[in-house]
């Protein structure tokens, strides 16, 4: 059975909404244009309350944490290789070669082709959506 055009569409148009959501948190500005008693770069106080975990996460960010973490909890194969694309930015090839790579290093008989890897990415969207 293959997958339909529409569902990949589907795919490929959250892929980047959701990385989006995901990197939202992660502060635009380290330091200020200012130094500290010690002559170092002033660190920007949104990098701070942000290192101490007091981020201004947004209700879209949070959202998608919690569905990511469920996702783990539930399907930790759909949740690899959503991380890789969605958080890590990376292509599907790649991450169809880390898949295969680490069966062979752990001694796993599955192979997985670019139509196993682009199942498993249209599933794990699917579900981030429905518990987003």
């Amino acid at each position: 059975m293959a997958l339909s055009s529409e569902f990949r569409e589907h795919t490929a148009k959250w892929i980047p909404q959701l990385a989006s959501l995901w990197h939202e948190e992660i502060p635009v500005r380290i330091h200020t244009r200012g130094f500290d008693e010690a002559g170092n770069p002033q660190l920007h106080p949104e990098f701070v309350a942000w290192l101490n975990g007091q981020g201004s996460n947004s209700s879209s960010r949070t959202r998608l944490t919690t569905a990511m973490r469920r996702l783990r909890k539930k399907s930790i194969r759909e949740y690899e290789v959503a991380y890789r694309i969605i958080v890590l930015g990376e292509h599907p090839d790649g991450t169809m070669k880390w898949l295969n790579e680490r069966a062979i290093r752990n001694g796993k008989p599955e192979r997985y082709s670019m139509y196993d890897t682009e199942v498993i990415i249209c599933s794990a969207v699917d579900k981030l959506l429905s518990w987003y």
